[in-house]
């Protein structure tokens, strides 16, 4: 197994989510973490692309 190449990093939302990691978003309360994360689920149950 060694010597072989990293494989490249797969990504749910491009350079913010990776696919199949846990992902946290923190921040101070009121400033739409909750509706970040909707809009997320939402675009990716609807398949959307940037």
């Amino acid at each position: 197994m060694a010597r072989q190449p990293v494989p490249e990093r797969e990504w749910y939302l491009p350079d913010l989510v990776p696919r199949r990691q846990v992902t946290i978003f923190n921040g101070d309360g009121g400033v739409g973490k909750s509706l970040l994360k909707l809009q997320i689920a939402a675009a990716g149950a609807m398949q959307c692309e940037r």
